[in-house]
């Protein structure tokens, strides 16, 4: 603390650590100089930059008069403690005096407790209270990263970004020190490995028999977890994990897959077609047939029902052989899921979320081509649906759903989960209605299944949530629902 400096005729200054008291004596012919109830600043013929208070005692009114003398109780500044302050009255009389640095009282770490490995979080460390004397120095400890230390003089918080590489249970501590007094604060965040979300297969469309052909399973997202398993079937003729060589001795269509998994317990799968040395028969249609057709054509698909059970239908005009490929709602590669020469498929075990079709001819009269796209909902659930992500079970969650699309399903079993991805931080709503069961808890989870999901245990079941982008999962759990009711689930989210 500095030392308090004066100049006036008769000025009296007692200074404490919780507060400031002056006592001023004046003439009847000058003005007094009022600390009271406004801002220096605005005081006639005076020069000052503290905003202060005033804060007498309990049942005294903020200026009393004593001997002549005009005394006045202050509080410390609340936002500038630790600065000299200072007023100037141009009558001549002065006074100034520094307050003591104020220490904070705790430091408060805010962020994520849950994660995946290579992906970034964002962590704010706050000291309190507000009075803190600045500069403040932050010093973190976190997991698997080091130390890193921060000055701060214009705020009381401090933030930092940290991603971590592997799994596990991480640690951050941070220490918040003024000079005055340090604290400190701990928080864990459990790292998961990141899920894989699609896989795709890089190589040639067509070639000849007895020919070597490299192929390359492509994970995405790219920061998933390692390492990954790669299983090719049928087995290739040579290699390995993501890179493997096929050879074909016969002609025709030649379809092969990949199945992709790693920590996470989740699978992905992806499937290529071939033409090895196809040589199309030509044949030729009635004009009118051929018209009738235009072109390669995937006729809209029938599902009444909503349910994951469905026959999906185009007209050509003539070709020997079809490829059909279907692709998930916020997938970025298809699945080959048929390929022969009927003009049909009839497809099954759909769960709910939109699936989206086109089919490409081989060996048309007029070449190969592609139809255009057409798309169904299912809107009703697939079991099992019991488990999410988590450490002790596979995701077997259905979706991912629709915001702002009715869902259904039957209260059979114990656990319903559904899922879905917000692209954007904001607004999450679900609803739960027409539920039969006994003990309904109806929860929300971010990203991975941890011990502290957002619930509503009373109806109507509504969960109102502002949260970051990312997978959500939305959970039933019930006992002794009558599976022949149906119950109806929304998401609501960016």
């Amino acid at each position: 603390m500095r030392k308090v400096a004066f100049s006036s005729a008769v000025l009296i200054i007692a200074l404490s650590f919780v507060r400031v008291t002056f006592a001023l004596m004046v003439h009847a012919s000058q003005p007094a100089l009022d600390l009271a109830s406004r801002d220096v600043t605005t005081q006639p013929n005076v020069i000052a930059s503290i905003f202060v208070r005033s804060n007498p005692p309990a049942g005294q009114p903020p200026t009393a008069s004593i001997g002549g003398s005009s005394q006045q109780t202050l509080t410390r500044p609340a936002l500038l403690s630790g600065v000299a302050m200072t007023a100037e009255q141009l009558h001549g009389s002065s006074l100034s005096a520094e307050l003591p640095n104020a220490p904070p009282n705790s430091v408060d770490i805010t962020g994520r407790t849950t994660g995946y490995n290579d992906v970034s979080y964002e962590f704010i460390a706050t000291v309190r209270p507000k009075s803190t004397t600045r500069p403040v120095t932050f010093t973190w400890q976190v997991s698997d990263l080091g130390s890193f230390t921060r000055i701060v003089a214009d705020s009381l918080y401090d933030t930092r970004t940290f991603t971590w590489a592997t799994p596990g249970n991480k640690i951050i501590t941070v220490v918040a020190d003024n000079g005055e007094k340090t604290v400190d604060d701990v928080q864990v965040i459990t790292i998961q490995p990141q899920p894989l979300d699609d896989v795709a297969i890089d190589g040639t469309q067509a070639g000849t028999i007895n020919t070597a052909y490299n192929f390359s399973a492509i994970a995405s997202p790219p920061n998933a977890y390692k390492p990954i398993t790669y299983t090719w079937s049928p087995a290739p003729n040579s290699g390995q994990g993501p890179v493997v060589t096929y050879t074909w001795t016969t002609t025709g269509i030649k379809v092969f897959s990949v199945v992709a998994t790693n920590a996470a317990n989740n699978a992905v799968t992806g499937t290529h077609v071939v033409a090895i040395d196809f040589s199309p028969k030509k044949v030729y249609l009635p004009s009118v047939l051929r018209d009738a057709c235009f072109g390669l054509t995937l006729f809209p698909i029938e599902n009444d029902d909503n349910d994951g059970s469905y026959v999906v239908r185009w007209c050509a005009a003539g070709a020997e052989y079809y490829i059909l490929e279907e692709t998930v709602f916020g997938s970025i590669s298809p699945t080959v899921v048929y390929s022969d020469s009927d003009t049909y498929a009839p497809l099954s075990d759909r769960g709910p979320t939109r699936y989206f079709y086109r089919v490409k001819s081989i060996g048309s009269s007029d070449g190969n081509r592609q139809s255009n796209e057409e798309s169904v909902d299912v809107l009703w659930e697939l079991e099992p649906n019991n488990y999410i992500d988590g450490p002790n079970a596979p995701d077997e969650s259905n979706g991912p759903l629709l915001s702002d699309l009715w869902y259904y399903g039957k209260p059979g079993d114990l656990w319903d989960c559904f899922r879905f991805f917000a692209t954007s931080a904001g607004r999450i709503t679900v609803d739960l209605e027409n539920h039969t069961g006994q003990q309904i808890h109806l929860a929300l989870f971010f990203q991975i299944e941890n011990p502290d999901p957002i619930q509503d245990t009373t109806p109507p079941y509504h969960i109102e949530h502002f949260g970051a982008a990312g997978r959500y999962y939305a959970c039933i759990y019930s006992e002794n629902g009558d599976p022949d009711a149906p119950y109806r689930l929304k998401a609501n989210f960016p």
